[in-house]
């Protein structure tokens, strides 16, 4: 069966910087070309051709398809679920799709295999709805009380999205996702809609798997991006097959920890802290 891995950047640098750095973490694991075939959705493949191999394809995510895609709701992660769907119309195989803030750290085979039984893949369970634990939860657990016509269990599991695995013709999953998103941005205005209309129509169609070994999302380090920026400019005249081998200079999962240990403070440390202005501080990094 054939493999995919699937992204989509567009809009701006910072994004694309991040795509090209989980595309170097795959490379360099894999120590050169993966067995699988990486497609990127962008509205500038120019930019991508002239920084990655050339066996990488793209395929053309212009502002018009970007606007379309948004659908009449215009929610930008609406073209996600429209990028797949794209995707999976014209493609038979096995299908990783990874947002462009991911860091490879294990080998895909595993989650391939997984799909390739009829299972699903996600990044991580982060909690039922109904276990309240943190405020994104809290809030759309009063929200499906109140919309049970939805039939969303608040007992259900949340799931990241930040990496989705699905077999290709299992089209009609995504289909589901997308009606689901479509009916509830509107009454409820929060970005959360797509990952939770993920999240049921994979629990409801068989069984799920995580792959956090496999992949790190550092959805909640956008400060990340100014490390990828120092990156890209100290190397702007290096060929991206030595720019690959340095990617641990800059590498994410040790460079979260100082916010991530700051963010598990109970609250009198926190605040404390905060009246300081001392939250925490950003790890140290060696361009060479």
């Amino acid at each position: 069966m054939k493999r995919f891995l699937l992204f989509q950047a567009y809009g701006m640098v910072a994004i694309y910087q991040e795509l090209l750095y989980s595309v170097y973490s795959i490379i360099k694991l894999y120590q050169g070309r993966p067995p699988f075939e990486i497609v990127i959705y962008t509205d500038d493949s120019a930019y991508f051709q002239a920084r990655l191999p050339a066996w990488v394809k793209y395929e053309l995510l212009d502002k018009a398809r970007q606007k379309e895609w948004a659908g009449s709701i215009q929610f930008v992660h609406r073209v996600k679920i429209m990028v797949l769907l794209d995707f999976m119309k014209s493609h038979r195989g096995s299908l990783i799709y990874a947002d462009t803030d991911t860091f490879f750290t294990d080998r895909l085979e595993p989650i391939y295999e997984w799909i390739e039984q009829g299972n699903y893949a996600v990044h991580v369970a982060e909690g039922q709805i109904s276990s309240r634990s943190n405020l994104t939860l809290r809030r759309l657990d009063t929200f499906l009380k109140k919309h049970p016509d939805y039939a969303i269990s608040r007992d259900q599991m949340m799931y990241n999205a930040g990496l989705l695995g699905l077999l290709s013709q299992n089209i009609e999953v995504v289909e589901e996702v997308l009606k689901l998103t479509d009916q509830l941005y509107p009454i409820y205005h929060r970005h959360i809609v797509e990952q939770l209309a993920f999240s049921h129509a994979f629990a409801t169609r068989g069984q799920v798997k995580e792959a956090y070994q496999q992949v790190y999302h550092y959805w909640g380090f956008k400060e990340f991006r100014k490390a990828l920026q120092d990156f890209f400019d100290f190397n702007a005249n290096v060929p991206h097959e030595a720019l690959i081998e340095k990617v641990d200079q800059i590498n994410p999962i040790r460079l979260h920890q100082p916010k991530l240990a700051y963010e598990r403070l109970s609250f009198w440390p926190k605040t404390y802290r905060k009246l300081l202005k001392k939250r925490w501080k950003f790890a140290e990094y060696r361009l060479e």
